[in-house]
């Protein structure tokens, strides 16, 4: 009950501050955070369904809400994860970032088709990739 100063249920499992939240097309949410995960959520139970453990804190994230990936800003890395099965599927490192702009990455989006995924870093840069580039297993990944 609200009206008491108590809330409807507490998600509990995150070790450090969660970063960012969404709902899921199942009604599921996935939360992020600085303690190195992402985590999947039954809403009506608070109960975590689903853990990820990230090479590095998580920033933010971008769903791709067709393919059940998201990826998440790491660090001086995004990562691309399949939400189903745990799996790493793709990487933009540091690498491949314009010389001078190889600072940390601060936000994730992808645009409106999914078909490159843009990268907002620490030194004042948006660049932007080909999905299908740094994501060469992009096609194992549709839904089935």
């Amino acid at each position: 009950r609200l009206s008491d100063g108590g809330g409807l249920g507490v998600f509990v499992g995150h070790t450090g501050p969660v970063t960012q939240l969404a709902l899921l097309a199942d009604g599921s949410m996935i939360s992020a955070g600085r303690d190195k995960s992402i985590r999947i959520w039954d809403v009506a139970t608070c109960r975590e369904l689903r853990r990820i453990e990230t090479q590095w804190p998580v920033d933010g994230f971008s769903l791709l809400r067709g393919r059940g990936l998201c990826a998440t800003a790491e660090y001086l890395t995004v990562n691309i994860w399949n939400l189903q099965t745990g799996a790493r599927v793709g990487e933009v490192g540091r690498e491949l970032w314009a010389e001078g702009d190889r600072d940390f990455v601060r936000r994730v989006a992808l645009t409106s088709d999914e078909s490159a995924i843009l990268v907002a870093t620490g030194a004042g840069s948006v660049q932007v990739f080909d999905l299908a580039d740094v994501c060469p297993r992009l096609g194992d990944s549709k839904p089935k």
